[in-house]
């Protein structure tokens, strides 16, 4: 067996013990919306418009939309297309998905990068409640979507990394423009 084999292996047993053992009429009430909340980015996009009406957060708001925009370019069109992953619920005859079944690819999981992703750019870039907050949220809807069957947990580790990998760009593009703009308004400002 060799080491593929032996993480698919680890991805079923670790989807198969959450049905079984972790699984509960409660817990399935909860991260069906949970994971509802990642639903195209939705929540994502409703505090992105919310952080745009404040002067104070605005660079945030940047950040956390092309932290989506990036997000969505690496997992949905480039890697979900390349990579054609099945979803779990698929592969393995005795998992049941709770949710509706999803029909684009399996790998990586969108919900968790633009969740990663965003819930890191809140993190580093709003006081420490609200980052606290997002981030917890977005990793609640990452892990959510072990928990409802429909995906494996390699995916929503890659769709993590991508989020991270996303925050972090953004957040140094994002920095760079700010600084590029500043400093043209202070040339405009100074007497020539």
């Amino acid at each position: 067996m060799d080491f593929l084999d032996t993480l698919m292996n680890i991805d079923e047993d670790i989807l198969l013990y959450i049905q079984e053992n972790i699984r509960n009429a409660s817990a399935d009430k909860i991260m069906k919306a949970v994971t509802h909340l990642g639903d195209m980015g939705i929540l994502w996009v409703i505090i992105i418009f919310t952080l745009l009406v404040s002067k104070k957060y605005k660079k945030t708001a940047f950040v956390m939309a092309l932290t989506l925009s990036l997000g969505l370019l690496i997992t949905n069109l480039i890697l979900k297309n390349s990579v054609h992953r099945t979803r779990p619920f698929h592969a393995i005859e005795k998992l049941f998905p709770l949710i509706n079944k999803p029909k684009d690819w399996s790998f990586p999981s969108g919900h968790a990068t633009s969740s990663i992703g965003c819930g890191i750019a809140m993190l580093r870039n709003l006081p420490k409640r609200y980052g606290i907050s997002g981030f917890t949220i977005g990793l609640l809807i990452a892990v959510s979507r072990m928990y409802l069957g429909v995906h494996y947990t390699t995916d929503v580790v890659a769709g993590a990394l991508i989020g991270t990998f996303s925050a972090f760009t953004s957040e140094k593009i994002i920095n760079k423009a700010d600084n590029i703009i500043s400093e043209k308004r202070r040339q405009k400002k100074s007497p020539q």
